[in-house]
């Protein structure tokens, strides 16, 4: 049943069908939208298909402040929507280190989380973004500009194979994400044709 038995996983947030909806609605599909629209503005700002000056060694410096702010504000969301899909704690018993974490499950209590982001992807985010670490001082490892459009690619087919889900279990609630679907299936078909998007 959707919506209920939230003991059946790690988050102690046991939404009615009404909050996931409106959840769906005011937090799901933001997040989605602001993904696809902050890096459709890097990518238009910044050509993510050129290759950069080879001489410089961390390519993410040539992009200003601006692009740089936009780097940022992807990483984010696909951290984010990484969790959403793949973080294992959807598919563990609710325990007393349970937070009132939002997960895809949420939606369909069968959805097996898969994580989008790779572990070495995900640390490499983790050491770019809102941690200040002594790791910042060897490791050179952040994501560049010209990853980012493989790394919206996985999150996108993720998010339509978790959206087709929802609409197959009920397709009132998948009305709930507003234009998700519609964003994402247009990303995908739009990047189809793109050499990086093979």
């Amino acid at each position: 049943m959707i919506g209920c038995g939230a003991s059946w996983m790690r988050s102690t947030w046991n939404p009615s069908p009404d909050e996931l909806d409106r959840f769906a609605c005011e937090h799901i599909e933001f997040e989605i939208r602001m993904l696809l629209q902050q890096f459709g503005l890097l990518e238009r700002r910044h050509d993510l298909e050129r290759r950069y000056d080879e001489d410089v060694a961390d390519t993410r410096r040539n992009l200003g402040a601006d692009g740089q702010a936009l780097l940022e504000a992807v990483l984010v969301h696909l951290r984010l929507l990484d969790d959403f899909l793949g973080h294992p704690k959807q598919a563990e018993k609710q325990g007393a280190d349970a937070g009132d974490d939002v997960f895809a499950r949420h939606w369909d209590e069968n959805w097996e989380p898969r994580r989008f982001l790779s572990k070495e992807e995900r640390d490499r985010v983790n050491a770019q973004l809102v941690h200040l670490t002594a790791r910042r001082l060897t490791h050179r490892g952040d994501i560049q500009p010209d990853e980012l459009p493989g790394l919206v690619k996985e999150c996108c087919l993720g998010l339509r194979e978790f959206l087709r889900r929802v609409g197959v279990i009920d397709r009132r609630r998948l009305e709930a994400f507003g234009g998700a679907p519609e964003r994402v299936a247009q990303y995908l078909d739009n990047k189809a044709a793109c050499k990086w998007a093979a």
